[in-house]
């Protein structure tokens, strides 16, 4: 058996593989990086083989959390990076490791399922969008601040623009300045992203279109384009890496 975990930058997801299928994903499937190995403790480590770790935390959180599994488990830890080639795509960066170990697995998964172009979007702390052709070329992408990120800049960078989190947003005008934060930054992701996609839609005949994310169900309503929900993205890229020997 295989555990696959996906550690962003606040929390972790994972889940345990047997053979070619998902066997169970835990009682709660995402957890805090702190809680991750008592999670992990509800599956039978001693009957785990291989646990392989995508991470795009801090480096010395990823290793602390390698460490803590091996003081439990004798199973093989894969901490996996970004390669030049896998799994029939091919990376456009010329320092292959430098492009997100999220986006690459992301883009591993979505080539693997259709083997057509794909736009794979990702509204997390950071929104990302990334295009892979047909024939599984990454032809590069896009990184822009999260709705998060736009809103914590506003109130890092000015004097006057204070609001409350947890405001409901939308598109309309804002006739309070957490109104007017929240839906114009809405409104500027939302516009950024239905511009983008149309662009590469134009240059890419029958692409599918994958948004995932956190802030995925803020954007979604407000899109031109349709796009499948697809939350395990990164595990199951994970799921294509190579044990190795």
């Amino acid at each position: 058996m295989i555990i696959d975990i996906d550690i962003g930058n606040t929390r972790a997801k994972y889940r345990l593989i047997q053979g070619d299928l998902v066997a169970d994903r835990g009682p709660t499937q995402v957890c805090a990086h702190a809680d991750l190995l008592s999670a992990l403790r509800t599956f039978s480590l001693q009957d785990v083989t291989a646990i392989r770790i995508a991470s795009v935390a801090a480096r010395d959180i990823a290793e602390a959390i390698k460490r803590d599994i091996e003081q439990h488990s004798s199973a093989k830890i894969i901490l996996v990076n970004s390669t030049t080639q896998c799994a029939g795509v091919t990376n456009s960066y010329a320092e292959p490791h430098r492009l997100g170990v999220d986006r690459w697995l992301a883009m591993l998964a979505a080539h693997n399922r259709w083997r057509s172009p794909c736009i794979i979007v990702d509204a997390g702390s950071a929104l990302t969008l990334d295009v892979v052709d047909a024939s599984g070329v990454h032809q590069g992408g896009w990184i822009v601040p999260g709705l998060a990120m736009l809103r914590s800049a506003l109130v890092a960078g000015t004097a006057g623009v204070r609001f409350d989190a947890g405001i409901a947003s939308s598109l309309s005008l804002g006739c309070s300045t957490a109104d007017a934060v929240h839906n114009g930054t809405l409104s500027m992701t939302v516009a950024w992203l239905n511009t983008s996609v149309a662009a590469q839609l134009e240059k890419y005949e029958g692409t599918h279109i994958v948004l995932c994310g956190g802030d995925a169900n803020q954007v979604r309503s407000y899109l031109s384009f349709d796009a499948l929900d697809w939350p395990d993205i990164v595990l199951d890229g994970l799921a294509l890496i190579p044990l190795g020997d």
